[in-house]
């Protein structure tokens, strides 16, 4: 895994905004003090980048105006190809837990702060 900044605009969302208080105050917060917490966890996808987590902060920091964050990108070597993926597994934190556990270790724990 390796922290990374990213321009937002390269960065897809992996679900819209569900809790509008708390975009609004992770707006609030981000503009008056920029970004402040955890990296979002991202699987570069050949320059654009896929967010597993962080959707109300990526969200939060585009209407911030916050044009580059701080990501941790998964290193997935073969991650992929050893799993038969359909997208309700991809909403399925212990699913993905368990890929990001078998590819890359810091990027699990990352992102079972998130999901805990």
């Amino acid at each position: 895994m390796q922290i990374q900044t990213i321009k937002t605009v390269k960065i897809e969302q992996f679900h819209e905004v569900i809790d509008k208080d708390k975009f609004q105050q992770l707006v609030e917060d981000m503009k008056e003090n920029g970004w402040n917490g955890r990296p979002l966890v991202v699987i570069d996808c050949g320059g654009e980048y896929s967010a597993l987590t962080g959707s109300h902060r990526l969200a939060a920091a585009r209407e911030a105006e916050l044009y580059e964050i701080p990501c941790a990108v998964v290193d997935h070597g073969t991650m992929f190809e050893n799993y038969n993926i359909t997208v309700s597994d991809l909403k399925c934190p212990s699913y993905i837990m368990a890929m990001l556990e078998e590819y890359d270790v810091e990027a699990a724990e990352l992102y079972s702060e998130d999901v805990d």
